[in-house]
């Protein structure tokens, strides 16, 4: 039974190997950080739609689907708001076809 290495116990060992394990660190924390610089980003789109900069927001989330694929999942709901507030003209709660923007569409397009 090999319960102590050299003097110290196999716990200990294992323990200093894995917290030693320079590889297994770096590529953890640079993972933790990337997400934690996308969830800045959706942040950023998400203070410019309530700030009604609906091009500006529209922008951020297309540079946060272009680094990370898994954010595809709320591009509905950013979508169905920027359709709704930017692409809507009228604010009352009926939506008609008469307060379609078809421009502000196309520019939501081009972004």
């Amino acid at each position: 039974k090999l319960s102590r290495v050299g003097g110290v116990s196999k716990d200990t060992v294992v323990f200093l190997l894995l917290v030693s394990n320079v590889g297994l660190f770096i590529v953890d924390h640079i993972h933790f950080q990337y997400n934690g610089f996308l969830f800045g980003v959706l942040l950023l789109s998400i203070a410019a739609l309530m700030e009604d900069n609906f091009l500006l927001g529209g922008f951020w989330f297309s540079v946060l689907l272009n680094l990370k694929h898994i954010y595809m999942y709320v591009a509905p709901a950013y979508f169905i708001y920027l359709l709704r507030s930017y692409c809507f003209t009228s604010r009352t709660k009926a939506c008609s076809l008469k307060n379609f923007s078809l421009v502000r569409l196309i520019s939501l397009g081009i972004i």
